[in-house]
């Protein structure tokens, strides 16, 4: 067999740790293509701006007709898509991807994150499901997580990526709720009265 090769058609050996190789690795940066980021980085938006406040944090933990976990916890820290806070004099670490809604004393105005485009799950779900909301501005409204628990009596007051922003009728009690971890809305039984969780 003739071993006659032009020259200059031998690819060269790339060296281990060039930058060919190294290119690969970049894969590993998720944010912010990743779909879930339509949820997650909207979220720690929202809580980062109640940092040292006293809040009722709902998790994908928490099961209907059961006391919530973090009922009455305290946000330390809110940072790389994690929330600490303390709660009973302890301090717990929760996944902000776990985080169902946040409750707390209406203070001054939120800033949501504004809607980007849509892909993936963010497509499919989360913009057919904020526009909806934003036909029922002022609206009262039951909703059913995923979870089973229902948060009723929340008044539709502004949407962002990911999130809706609800006030109670009387306008002392507010509400972020994760878009993405909601199952179905109705209109609320109670037009009145505080935000509940059951």
């Amino acid at each position: 067999m003739s071993r006659n090769v032009k020259k200059g058609t031998r690819r060269k050996p790339v060296a281990k740790g060039s930058k060919g190789i190294q290119k690969a690795s970049g894969l590993k940066k998720v944010h912010p293509s990743s779909i879930c980021t339509c949820c997650i980085a909207p979220m720690q938006k929202a809580l980062s701006q109640i940092v040292g406040q006293q809040v009722t944090l709902v998790t994908e933990a928490d099961q209907p007709n059961r006391e919530l976990l973090f009922q009455t916890a305290t946000i330390q820290t809110v940072d790389n898509y994690l929330v600490s806070m303390v709660n009973e004099s302890l301090t717990h670490v929760v996944s902000i991807c776990d985080v169902v809604a946040v409750l707390f004393n209406t203070g001054p105005m939120m800033a949501l994150a504004q809607p980007q485009a849509s892909k993936g799950e963010c497509l499919c779900k989360e913009r057919p499901f904020r526009e909806q909301f934003n036909t029922l501005i002022n609206m009262p409204i039951d909703v059913t997580f995923k979870n089973g628990l229902v948060l009723k009596s929340g008044i539709v007051l502004r949407t962002g990526e990911g999130t809706i922003y609800l006030q109670s009728s009387d306008a002392t009690q507010s509400c972020v709720a994760s878009i993405e971890k909601m199952s179905y809305f109705t209109e609320a039984k109670e037009k009145k009265g505080s935000i509940v969780l059951s």
